[in-house]
């Protein structure tokens, strides 16, 4: 091989004085690789465009890198991939996404992987690496990070998914001393977002062949893992949860946009004795409107007895959703008027000794009517600093706690509303929590959070107010006031209006705009 000495002479001879400063220079860069390599590789972050898109991203340099420096691969820390629905794409509810192009060489790297890590079901997935498939490379390249502490995945990917599941399955379950794999000893969070797949959430409970939801029952067996936050808009992904499972790390569980039924839930929270937040956004289909439902809330009431050292903050909404043609033949509208009656409420929340926050729609918690209902000094724990009330049922024609009507569709529904909105119901229950001079509880934040065009008229707010500054709490609204899709998420826009802070009780009404994750596809937030 040539050296520095068979240059020549003339060359050499300009060379020579420059060396001390080239030597430096070429230590820096060995410097710099050293330092920036763990930057550069911690996180991996790939969208892909819809399956019509001819935007591909560079997934077999990836895999290449990956398979052929496992000093590289020990590096990766953070998984999030993605997919970009373009106006003209749309995720059929059976779709797929496009092939993956690989060469010779590539596939035979990734044939030989999947032999290394020794899959129960390798014929499937070799003839899915022969066609290409995306699903069969994720799940081979996820295998080989050893050190992954985070994975987030689009919800389009988790339902068009079938080996990134079975793939889970086998590391949790396969003896130590089997193969080549990651067993994901170090993954601490695990997320699946509404993000710009939301045209394949939309059509997720149609009436096609579902998919293979083993992902999310194998996560529950990960014991590393401290955040679970998924969305779930189908049950039968957890309708056999596996009772075996142990969370002892687990402190977050966001279940959004779920339809996971109580039950399910309460053998989660069996599972993970040390959960510090719970968000459980259910969502009811009407397609189970024949069944009677009842005392639902209290058996949620009852299933966080088992975190009820260690849960501060707690977050339930509600919404529902139609798919079957609707009404159907057997169609009764008492019965269906009945529905959130028929759950009743969770009854007393005092058990739960760490709480500190707690936001949730009143008829969940004190029932459907409120003449009937406790009262929010008896079932709140003593411990509550932040308060928030939700009003994800307004709109129902029997809404009691906010009432109002005749409900007028379109664009006069804001109108109607302020105009007969009466929020005596929730104001009372507020003087009620407060009004004790002597034994004042804890809270020292009062929220509520309104649907689109639901923000309570001008006379309803100062009453607010002025309970807010007898009471010496910070006083809130926040309402909804539509979407966005930025290019990898869709998020909601909301209002949030300051009416009283004690800090500075003489401040005029203020406001500011934020966008959070989309709890649920399109009524509350």
């Amino acid at each position: 091989m040539p050296n520095f000495l068979d240059l020549p002479l003339d060359l050499t001879l300009q060379i020579l004085p420059h060396l001390p400063a080239l030597s430096s220079f070429s230590q820096t860069c060995k410097s710099l690789r050293t330092i920036t390599e763990p930057f550069l590789y911690s996180t991996i972050d790939l969208a892909w465009h819809g399956h019509k898109s001819t935007r591909r991203p560079p997934f077999r340099f990836l895999f290449r890198t990956i398979y052929e420096r496992p000093d590289l691969a020990a590096l990766v820390k953070h998984v999030h991939f993605s997919c970009v629905v373009g106006d003209d794409d749309e995720w059929a509810p059976g779709g797929t996404l496009h092939e993956v192009q690989l060469s010779p060489r590539d596939r035979k790297r990734v044939l030989a992987a999947i032999r290394e890590a020794g899959w129960a079901f390798q014929n499937q997935a070799g003839k899915a690496v022969a066609e290409g498939d995306l699903d069969v490379l994720i799940a081979v390249l996820l295998s080989r990070l050893h050190n992954l502490e985070a994975l987030e995945l689009g919800y389009g990917f988790v339902r068009l998914f079938d080996f990134v599941g079975r793939m889970l399955k086998h590391a949790i379950s396969a003896p130590e001393t089997a193969g080549n794999f990651s067993r994901f000893l170090k993954l601490r969070e695990v997320r699946y977002s509404v993000n710009s797949d939301y045209a394949c959430l939309r059509k997720a409970a149609s009436h096609t062949p579902q998919p293979n939801f083993d992902q999310m029952t194998s996560l529950f067996s990960i014991p590393s893992l401290r955040t679970i936050d998924m969305v779930m808009p189908d049950s039968r992904g957890l309708a056999q949860f596996p009772s075996n499972s142990s969370l002892p790390n687990l402190t977050v569980l966001r279940l959004r946009h779920s339809k996971l039924s109580v039950m399910t839930v309460q053998k989660m929270l069996k599972a993970t004795p040390r959960l510090e937040i719970l968000q459980y956004d259910y969502v009811f289909d009407f397609e189970e409107w024949r069944e009677p439902h009842h005392h639902g809330w209290k058996n949620l009431s009852d299933a966080l007895a088992f975190v009820s050292s260690s849960l501060k903050e707690l977050t339930v909404s509600v919404d529902y959703i139609n798919v079957e043609p609707y009404p159907p033949d057997d169609y009764n509208p008492e019965w269906i008027l009945g529905t959130w009656r028929r759950r009743g409420d969770m009854g007393s929340l005092r058990g739960l000794a760490s709480l500190e926050k707690l936001e949730i729609p009143l008829p969940i918690l004190l029932g459907w009517d409120p003449s009937k209902g406790r009262t929010l000094r008896e079932v709140l724990p003593t411990g509550i600093r932040e308060l928030c009330l939700r009003d994800d049922l307004i709109d129902n024609n029997d809404y009691r706690w906010t009432p109002w009507g005749p409900f007028v569709p379109g664009s006069n529904a804001g109108s109607s509303f302020r105009e007969t909105c009466n929020a005596d119901p929730v104001l009372d229950q507020l003087r009620g929590y407060f009004g004790n001079r002597e034994n004042r509880p804890a809270t020292r934040s009062v929220c509520l959070k309104h649907r689109q065009g639901r923000l309570w008229p001008s006379g309803a707010q100062d009453q607010f107010r002025a309970l807010c500054r007898e009471a010496g709490v910070l006083g809130k609204a926040v309402v909804r006031i539509g979407q966005e899709r930025d290019p990898e998420e869709f998020r909601e826009l909301a209002q949030e209006i300051t009416l009283f802070d004690p800090a500075d009780p003489e401040a005029s009404r203020r406001g500011r705009y934020f966008k959070e994750p989309l709890q649920v596809l399109e009524y509350h937030f």
